[in-house]
């Protein structure tokens, strides 16, 4: 939770930087995509770093996006995420969803550049599931599993994800019991016996 804690609070600050605010404001889109680039280092595991307008079209992205390559210009409009922060004119994370160019499992999480109550732009940064859970197995914290398989579910318990590939939406294991936790609203579930354990986490 902290990981994820510490992306949204950087995009929240990225909306509310001043040099961003005001490359927004005279769409200097080079200024843009340079303040993108230092601010893309607070962690590797961030796989886009981006900007949309308040037509929801993607006007600046960092240059080291790794899902991202030459979509500047394309919209977003009607994705989840954009019309509730244009709504809102809120922060808020997008929930897991499967990207469409890489068929892996992100996160967006979006923040609105505000001007007298009006969405101007919308600052996103994009997490790489796939990735993180890369990070962990490589960490190798239950050196007494064998395996370490790692599933994620939405909110309704159907597996978008099992051991390294994106799935369709046809296995749902919301029964069981570290899932059903989750789902019912608890942060953590942690469950153990001889050499096998579950770790869940909402995300």
């Amino acid at each position: 939770n902290n990981y994820f804690n510490r992306v949204f609070g950087n995009v929240t600050r990225l909306a509310t930087f001043e040099p961003a605010i005001t490359a927004v404001k005279t769409n200097d889109v080079a200024t843009l995509s340079a303040i993108l680039d230092q601010q893309h280092d607070v962690t590797a595991l961030i796989s886009s770093l981006f900007i949309l307008d308040q037509n929801g079209v993607m006007i600046a992205q960092s240059s080291e996006n790794d899902t991202l390559a030459q979509q500047v210009g394309v919209s977003y409009a009607e994705q989840p995420y954009f019309k509730k922060v244009a709504q809102t004119k809120q922060p808020s994370a997008s929930g897991v969803f499967i990207t469409k160019r890489t068929g892996v499992p992100a996160i967006n999480f979006c923040a609105p550049f505000l001007q007298a109550d009006q969405m101007k732009a919308m600052a996103c940064s994009g997490i790489n599931l796939e990735a993180l859970i890369t990070r962990l197995k490589a960490a190798d914290l239950r050196s007494d599993f064998v395996n370490f398989n790692a599933v994620i579910t939405d909110t309704a318990g159907n597996i978008l994800y099992k051991d390294g590939q994106s799935t369709a939406k046809t296995t749902n294991i919301k029964e069981e019991r570290a899932v059903a936790a989750l789902i019912a609203g608890a942060e953590t579930f942690a469950d153990e016996v001889v050499g096998h354990g579950t770790t869940a986490l909402r995300l």
